[in-house]
């Protein structure tokens, strides 16, 4: 439970804040924006984390194979909350 719990935090905290990307994602160049314009934030951050958890552990990886027919390599939980990652230089 405590991991569980550390890792919603530092999601939300991260994703949520205003870089809008993890420590690691802003070294890949790279953020989650919302696809209605407005700024991620901490539940909606928290949200997708946990969407994909219950994606992965209901439908194992193979879910992760919708990014290879969606447009912009999309996830299930992307297009469920309207999220898609993106390059910072293009953010």
């Amino acid at each position: 439970m405590l991991f569980a719990g550390l890792a919603v935090l530092y999601f939300g905290v991260t994703v949520g804040g205003l870089k809008q990307a993890s420590p690691g994602m802003s070294m890949m160049g790279l953020a989650i924006a919302r696809t209605d314009g407005r700024p991620m934030d901490f539940l909606t951050a928290i949200v997708h984390l946990v969407i994909f958890w219950i994606a992965n552990a209901l439908l194992t990886p193979l879910v992760l194979l919708v990014g290879l027919f969606t447009d912009r390599g999309r996830l299930l939980h992307d297009l469920l909350i309207g999220t898609v990652t993106v390059r910072h230089d293009v953010y």
